[in-house]
């Protein structure tokens, strides 16, 4: 995934992030909340990379996943669907 394809899949998380009213909502530090499903999948990365350590629950205690650090995320996620397989590599 590109930065700009990154960049573009975070601009329609923004946009549609306070249309699901009925759906479980995960804050963000500097934005809207996003579907508590998006966030798993966001969370699946970040566990992998820097483990458990942290639930899913205690960062959205802690103000949830911040914009910038999401395209980071999808991008690691590409590399992890590609091996297939959580690689567990800190490569930031």
């Amino acid at each position: 995934m590109t930065d700009e394809e990154a960049k573009g899949y975070v601009d329609k998380l923004r946009a549609g992030a306070g249309l699901t009213l009925r759906s479980r909502r995960f804050p963000m530090m500097d934005g809207p909340s996003i579907d508590w499903t998006t966030a798993q999948e966001i969370y699946t990365v970040y566990s992998c990379l820097h483990g458990t350590g942290q639930s899913i629950e205690r960062i959205a205690e802690r103000g949830g996943f911040g914009w910038a650090e999401v395209p980071w995320l999808l991008k690691r996620h590409q590399e992890i669907v590609r091996d297939q397989r959580c690689t567990c590599q800190k490569t930031r």
